[in-house]
């Protein structure tokens, strides 16, 4: 290879500094950044549509679909405490 003027070598390494290799290693990292978030959005779309990605529980097999909605009805203020033991007791078919 040639020399310039001042001696320093020109072709591949014409005068890079630690400033190019730094710029480099950035870009280097900000590429396997957006790699590995674009394969965590892949994995995490193709779940189950939980937030965890486990299905939610079903309900237990004693317990009714009935007696988890009056339940919820109690949980969100809708029916009040007497309300919701009459009509579990009519549930359950005692008077």
């Amino acid at each position: 290879m040639g020399h310039d003027d001042d001696g320093r070598y020109w072709g591949m390494h014409n005068g890079s500094s630690w400033a190019g290799w730094l710029m480099m290693g950035i870009l280097f990292l900000v590429c396997v950044g957006v790699l590995v978030g674009l394969v965590l959005l892949l994995v995490r779309g193709s779940g189950t549509g939980t937030a965890s990605g486990v299905p939610a529980p079903r309900p237990a097999s004693g317990r009714g679909t009935a007696e988890e909605t009056l339940d919820d009805r109690l949980a969100r203020g809708e029916i009040d405490v007497a309300e919701y033991r009459e009509r579990k007791a009519a549930l359950r078919g005692s008077p």
